[in-house]
C-alpha cells in the first residue's frame, strides 16, 4: 500500500517542502516546492519570514495531498532565545555567524576538556559560541531566557503552539553543551556558560511525534508533526547513509561527508577533529567532515570567469578529458573538519600566463575531489567503513564534478534522483514514526569514473604539498 508523508527543510536562505510516496523499500518524490525568504536570496535571520514562507508551503502541500505526518529538518547551530512570553530576546544567529569566536576562546576549557565533555572540539559556528556572544551583549540574558530553540523546532512550535518542547540528539550535539557519549546535557558547561537547564528542550527521538497540524477548512484527522533531525542527518536518511559503509555526501552550501559509525567502534582516544553527532535516530553515530563553502566556491568561480550558468556547465563538460598543472585549495570560507580553521584561505598554484578558463575549472574540481579524498582517508583512520559515496544536493547538477570525485576518491559513487534530500529525509522520518522497520530510501544511479582523465601521482603529490604549506602558514 502506498502512503504519503511530508517533509519541511528550513534552510539558510530558503525553505523546501516535499511530499513522498512510500511503498516497501522505495520512496518516490511526488511534489516539491522551494520558497526564498527574501528577494536577495540572502541568509534569513528573521523567524517571521520563516513563518510566512512555511504557511505558503503548507498551503501548497495540503492542496496537492494530505500527508499522514510531516517531518522537519533544517540548518543546525541556530541561536534562538525567547522569554516566558515567547518573545525573541537576542539576535537570531545562524551557523555561518562567527561573532562568538572570541568569547568561545575565552571559555575556561582546554580543547581536550571540550572533547572529554562533548566529544567535539570548540567551534564558533556551534550554538554555544553564539550564546556566549549574546550574553556579553546582554548580561541579563540568562535570567530572561525561558527557552532555547533550534530552528526547525521553533518552526514546529509556530505551527502547533502546544507542541512538545523537544529536540533530537543530532541537533543537541550541534549546540556544544550535549555529550554524545553519555547522551545528556553537559551540566558543567551549562553552569560555566550560565545556560538555564530549564531553557533546554527535552531530548527526543527524531522519529517521535511531537505535535499536530490542522489545515484550514480540513475536517479530518489532524496531520501528525514529527520531531525530525538536522539537515545532514535527514539527507543521510534519504540516501541510506545511516547504514554502515554508506557515506552521505551533500553538495550544497557546504560539501559535507557524513560517515556512520557504531558507538562501540568509537576509538577510546577520539580527538574530536571530526564532528561527532548521533543521527538522532537508529544506533549509529554520525562522523562529519566538510568543505565549508562548496556551493559558494562554484558560484564564485562562475562569476569570476564571467560565465552564464549554461556556459559554466558546458565548460565543465570539457574538464573530463582535460589535464592541467594548476592547483586549487577549496577554502574560500576556511577549512572544515577534520582540520577546521575558518582563518585558512583558498589559493591557487602553478598558474601561468597560459592558464585557461578550462584549466581553472578543472583545477577547482580537482581541489574539491582531492579534499574529499583526504577526508575519506582521515575518516577511515578513525575506524569508519567506506564502501560507497551517496550524493545529494544542488551541486549534483554539475555532473562532471561528480565524475571527477568518483575517479579521484576511487570509491563507488551514486547520485540520488532528488536534490531535496534533507526534506525527503524529514518526510521519511515521518514515515518511520508510523511504519515499523521502514527502510525506504531514494533510488540511486551510479556515477561513472572511467571517462575522466586521471590525476597523475605527481599532481596529487604537489597538491598535498600545497595544502600542507597552507595549513602550516603562520600568517593564516
Amino acid at each position: 500500500m502506498t502512503r504519503i508523508f511530508g517533509g519541511i527543510d528550513l534552510g539558510t536562505s530558503s525553505m523546501k517542502a516535499v511530499l513522498v510516496e512510500v511503498e516497501g523499500d522505495h520512496c518516490r518524490l511526488v511534489w516539491s516546492s522551494t520558497q526564498a525568504y527574501n528577494d536577495e536570496g540572502a541568509p534569513e535571520r528573521n523567524p517571521a519570514q520563516w513563518w510566512r514562507v512555511a504557511n505558503i508551503l503548507l498551503d501548497e502541500m495540503v492542496n496537492v495531498a494530505l500527508p499522514e505526518a510531516i517531518g522537519f529538518s533544517g540548518q543546525m547551530h541556530t541561536l534562538l532565545a525567547v522569554d516566558d512570553k515567547k518573545q525573541l530576546i537576542a539576535p537570531v544567529k545562524l551557523w555561518l555567524d562567527m561573532d562568538g569566536d572570541a568569547a568561545l576562546a575565552r571559555f575556561p576549557l582546554t580543547q581536550s576538556e571540550w572533547v572529554a565533555k562533548t566529544a567535539n572540539i570548540p567551534l564558533p559556528d556551534f550554538t554555544l559560541a553564539k550564546w556566549l556572544w549574546a550574553k556579553e551583549q546582554n548580561p541579563a540574558l540568562p535570567r530572561q531566557t525561558s527557552r532555547l530553540y533550534c530552528a526547525k523546532d521553533y518552526l514546529r512550535q509556530l505551527i502547533d503552539p502546544s507542541a512538545r518542547f523537544v529536540t533530537d540528539r543530532n541537533e543537541a550535539a550541534g549546540m556544544q553543551c550535549y555529550d554524545a557519549i553519555t547522551d545528556d546535557w553537559e551540566s558543567g558547561i551549562l553552569e560555566m556558560a550560565d545556560i538555564p537547564p530549564s531553557a533546554l528542550p527535552q531530548l527526543d527521538d527524531a522519529k517521535a511525534i511531537s505535535g499536530v497540524y490542522a489545515p484550514k477548512d480540513h475536517r479530518g484527522e489532524p496531520i501528525l508533526l514529527v520531531t525530525g533531525a538536522g539537515d545532514q542527518a535527514t539527507a543521510a536518511r534519504a540516501v541510506g547513509g545511516y547504514r554502515s559503509g554508506i557515506v552521505s555526501v551533500s553538495l550544497g552550501t557546504s560539501g559535507v561527508l557524513s560517515f556512520p559509525l557504531r558507538k562501540e567502534n568509537l576509538s577510546s582516544d577520539w580527538t574530536g577533529d571530526f564532528h561527532l553527532f548521533p543521527f538522532g535516530f537508529g544506533e549509529h553515530l554520525q562522523v562529519i567532515g566538510t568543505i565549508p563553502a562548496l556551493g559558494p566556491t562554484l558560484l564564485w568561480l562562475q562569476r569570476t570567469l564571467n560565465l552564464s550558468r549554461e556556459a559554466f556547465i558546458a565548460l565543465s563538460e570539457k574538464t573530463l578529458g582535460h589535464e592541467t598543472e594548476v592547483l586549487f585549495l577549496p577554502f574560500l570560507s576556511g577549512s572544515g573538519a577534520p582540520e577546521p580553521n575558518h582563518k585558512i584561505t583558498a589559493s591557487w598554484g602553478n598558474l601561468t600566463v597560459h592558464s585557461s578558463n578550462l584549466d581553472l575549472v578543472r583545477a577547482a574540481f580537482n581541489g574539491i575531489a582531492l579534499e574529499f579524498a583526504h577526508i575519506v582517508t582521515q575518516a577511515k583512520a578513525c575506524g569508519v567503513e567506506v564502501s560507497a559515496l551517496h550524493f545529494s544536493g544542488g551541486g549534483t547538477h554539475i555532473q562532471p564534478l561528480l565524475h571527477i570525485i568518483a575517479q579521484v576518491t576511487a570509491v563507488p559513487c551514486f547520485v540520488s534522483d532528488s536534490a531535496d534530500a534533507s526534506a525527503v529525509g524529514a518526510a521519511l522520518l515521518a514515515a518511520d514514526a508510523l511504519i515499523p522497520d521502514n527502510r525506504a530510501v531514494l533510488s540511486m544511479s551510479e556515477v561513472p569514473s572511467s571517462t575522466v582523465k586521471a590525476l597523475s601521482d605527481a599532481y596529487r603529490g604537489q597538491w598535498h604539498q600545497h595544502r600542507a604549506m597552507a595549513m602550516r602558514s603562520p600568517t593564516r
